[in-house]
C-alpha cells in the first residue's frame, strides 16, 4: 500500500523560469559577464545537478568560474523567488490537501539548498507537506535523497512524481514507481503512471 508522495519541484509543483531568467540575467549583468540566458536555454537545465547546469550554460568558463557564477545566481535568485514566487500548476493546493488526508508528502530537488525553502515560502505551503530535501544541503543526487527522506519519514512504499527522464532513471535506482507529469518541462517513456494536469493526481491516488 502506498503511504507516501515525493515530488519533484520545477515542473511538477510550479513553474519558475521566468522569474529564474530575471534573476539569473540580473546577477550575471551585476558580475560584468556578458550572457543573457532565456528560457529555452534554461528549461532542459532545470533538475540537473548545478555543476551540470554551469557547464551547458557556461562553457567558456574554467571550474572555478562557472561554480562561482552558479552559485552567486543560486543565492541571488532567492529573494526574488521568496517574494514573488513562480506560477503554481492548476489545483495545486487543492489537490495536495485531499492527498494529505491519506499520504505523507515531500519534496526531493535536485536543486542548492533555500530554493524548496523559497517556494513553500512565496506561496505559503509549509503546512502541505512533512519534509523535504536538496542536493545542496546533503551532497547527494536525487536516487539517495529519496531514499533518505523515506527512511527518515518511515515510508515503506513511496510514489515519486515528476517530469523529466532524469527523474524516472533516479526512480528506477531508489527503486520507487515514477508517475510522469506529462505537462512539465521533459519527457519520459517509461513510467508507471502518468498524469497529464496536477489535478490528475488525486483521481490517480484514489483522492477524487
Amino acid at each position: 500500500m502506498i503511504d507516501g508522495i515525493i515530488f519533484d519541484l520545477d515542473g511538477t509543483l510550479w513553474d519558475a523560469r521566468d522569474m529564474l531568467v530575471k534573476a539569473w540575467n540580473n546577477t550575471l549583468a551585476k558580475m560584468g559577464i556578458d550572457i543573457v540566458i532565456d528560457k529555452e536555454q534554461l528549461t532542459p537545465c532545470l533538475g540537473l545537478p548545478l555543476n551540470e547546469i554551469a557547464d551547458r550554460l557556461f562553457p567558456d568558463s574554467d571550474r572555478a568560474e562557472k561554480d562561482s557564477i552558479i552559485e552567486t545566481c543560486c543565492m541571488d535568485q532567492l529573494d526574488i523567488l521568496k517574494k514573488h514566487g513562480g506560477i503554481l500548476y492548476d489545483g495545486l493546493r487543492e489537490t495536495l490537501e485531499r492527498l494529505k488526508e491519506k499520504y505523507k508528502l515531500i519534496i526531493v530537488s535536485n536543486c542548492r539548498s533555500g530554493y524548496i525553502e523559497a517556494f513553500l515560502e512565496a506561496h505559503r505551503l509549509w503546512d502541505m507537506f512533512d519534509d523535504h530535501e536538496d542536493n545542496g544541503r546533503t551532497g547527494l543526487l536525487k536516487a539517495e535523497n529519496i531514499r533518505l527522506v523515506m527512511e527518515r519519514n518511515g515510508l515503506k512504499s513511496a510514489v515519486y512524481v515528476g517530469d523529466t527522464n532524469m527523474d524516472a532513471a533516479a526512480c528506477k535506482k531508489a527503486g520507487v514507481p515514477f508517475i510522469f507529469a506529462s505537462y512539465g518541462f521533459g519527457e519520459c517513456s517509461e513510467y508507471y503512471a502518468r498524469i497529464d494536469s496536477f489535478r490528475q493526481l488525486s483521481e490517480l491516488m484514489g483522492m477524487a
